[in-house]
């Protein structure tokens, strides 16, 4: 391994091997020194494209000569096998691009060095991979210009990052595990996880214009008027949301998931961050906290698949809805009013009850989840539905653990799991919960075979878009049961993979547990089977939740089959 000393003898070109000693450009086994002994006076040294070394010394131990490492370009890239390390404080790393060192972003000596993303004349995503020293400063170099700072490793650091301007994004990806050891206060821009984690051991404030979102974890008491926002999966927030002051938003977005997990739970008596669900299968929890110590605004949204789990306090707890006030109110088995929840407008008393509450006394069923009120939701097949195999077709509650069903494509793949749901028609939501019939031929020539009963929300593929039954009701050729017994069962089929199997000679999903599987008769079953869990990709077919989704050609492609059939006109627009 050679040493490479920077020169600076032509431009500021890291490429150019006139500004090395004995001029040769470094390379993946070298180690580079930036320093002052070939130049006494601030400089920079410009990465416009693929530049690599094997360990990288910015300064020297004791100096205060600004030295700057720029990464010029959105192209550019810089990988080091060892360490990035700043000799003193006044070393300075900015721009755009990426930058992987193998040993991390180190300072030797007192003060802190700076890591900042964009210039002071370009924005940009300046990407870091390489876990970040204590003492290091990282922020952004200009706030009109947008600038995005990406983690992606494990860093922990004691200075706050001056998150500041609408234009800055701090990112923190999926394998980013990021604490700030001190406050750190958002006065605009947005934190944007992928997956990650950030801990935060002071305080997280947001200011008006501020935002955090997406998928990971947050560890921090979340203070202000900014917002939150569980985005493309689940978000978790470990600490207290609102209880030191502020407003802040709560969001959800379509199909994602918010969990909070602190026993200091959201809010208080004064202060009451609203909650918003903005599409179909959003979910909020918050099962450890307790209702005692849930305070939120007014809820929106919230219709169709969206799912509240809110610890209670006991099997005897009733529900209120008043229709005017768009209020539900719970209360203990004593008639104690214990807590009040406010809807928009646009909540009806079928969204918001749960399909587990009883039409006559509104009685809250607990569920084992520290007596979670929750919607139970059935997804899968009725008994009596044929399922294509090997073998041919059999009836779908015949099926065992290891019995091979056959796919779209033909292979031959073994149920890993069967589970068994049973709904009582006296307590459910029939809106939510009672089959949907899907008559002979409705999807096309001998699709299904014969009349097919599925849950409403389990989805079939058509034209190439996984439907959900509900959403393709048009009450001719495919209705919602309006008589059924007092109890049924569904299945759940459940494979090692997200599948379509022939179910009736309809391509039809196999189970994916994005909802929850404790609802099922046999969950305990699943439980010691898989006790890791078992997660599994979703298909990437397009998926439309609600009819408003369905493609309107194919509407118009049902209503027609519908008039082959002989089911008649369409009632539904």
């Amino acid at each position: 391994m050679a040493t490479r000393t920077w020169t600076g003898a032509s431009d500021n070109n890291w490429a150019n091997s006139a500004n090395w000693f004995e001029g040769a450009v470094p390379t993946s086994f070298d180690a580079v020194i930036l320093d002052h002994s070939k130049n006494a006076a601030a400089y920079q040294v410009d990465i416009d494209a693929t530049a690599a070394a094997a360990s990288v010394s910015i300064g020297v131990n004791g100096g205060s000569i600004p030295i700057t490492l720029l990464m010029n370009s959105s192209s550019a890239s810089l990988t080091v096998g060892g360490a990035i390390s700043f000799l003193d404080p006044a070393a300075m790393i900015e721009g755009q691009g990426a930058i992987n060192a193998g040993g991390g972003f180190n300072l030797w000596g007192s003060g802190s060095a700076t890591i900042l993303a964009g210039t002071a004349t370009t924005g940009g995503t300046l990407d870091l991979t390489g876990s970040i020293n204590f003492n290091i400063v990282l922020g952004f170099a200009n706030t009109n210009l947008a600038s995005t700072l990406k983690l992606e490793s494990t860093s922990l650091i004691n200075s706050a990052i001056a998150i500041s301007s609408a234009t800055q994004t701090l990112e923190i990806g999926a394998t980013a595990n990021l604490t700030i050891t001190t406050t750190e206060n958002v006065a605009n821009g947005a934190i944007k996880l992928d997956g990650g984690a950030l801990s935060v051991s002071s305080g997280l404030t947001l200011g008006a214009g501020a935002s955090i979102s997406g998928t990971g974890t947050v560890s921090a008491d979340i203070r202000g008027s900014g917002t939150v926002t569980a985005s493309n999966g689940a978000l978790t927030l470990t600490g207290p949301i609102g209880s030191a002051g502020g407003t802040t938003s709560l969001v959800i977005g379509d199909g994602s998931s918010l969990y909070l997990t602190s026993t200091y739970g959201i809010g208080s008596t004064s202060v009451a961050p609203t909650l918003t669900f903005q599409g179909t299968g959003d979910l909020f929890q918050a099962v450890n906290a307790g209702m005692y110590n849930i305070y939120l605004g007014t809820i929106s949204g919230f219709a169709g698949t969206d799912l509240m789990k809110i610890a209670s306090f006991g099997s005897g707890d009733t529900l209120s809805f008043d229709s005017s006030a768009h209020t539900v109110t719970i209360y203990t088995a004593d008639g104690y009013q214990s807590k009040v929840f406010t809807f928009d407008s646009a909540a009806t008393a079928s969204e918001v009850f749960n399909s587990s509450v009883t039409p006559g006394g509104n009685h809250v069923v607990q569920t084992t989840i520290n007596g979670v009120v929750v919607d139970v939701l059935s997804i899968c097949f009725m008994a009596g539905t044929m399922i294509r195999t090997p073998q041919g077709e059999v009836a779908v509650e015949t099926l065992q653990r290891g019995d091979l069903v056959v796919t779209i494509e033909g292979a031959a793949k073994p149920v890993s799991w069967l589970g068994k749901q049973t709904v009582s028609s006296r307590f459910a939501d029939p809106v939510r919960s009672w089959p949907i019939r899907i008559v002979a031929g409705a999807l096309g020539e001998n699709v299904p075979a014969r009349d097919l009963l599925v849950s409403p929300d389990h989805a079939l593929l058509v034209e190439g878009v996984l439907v959900h039954a509900g959403a393709l009701v048009n009450d001719t050729s495919i209705v919602r049961e309006t008589s059924v017994p007092a109890s049924f069962i569904y299945y759940h089929v459940e494979l090692d993979d997200h599948s379509l199997i022939l179910a009736e000679n309809v391509p039809a999903e196999t189970f994916i547990d994005n909802a929850d599987r404790l609802h099922f008769d046999n969950w305990a079953e699943h439980e010691v089977l898989y006790p890791a869990g078992k997660p599994i990709e979703e298909l990437p077919f397009p998926r439309a939740k609600a009819r408003r989704q369905v493609p309107v050609a194919l509407r118009h492609k049902l209503d027609e089959r519908a008039q082959v059939i002989g089911a008649g006109e369409s009632a539904v627009a």
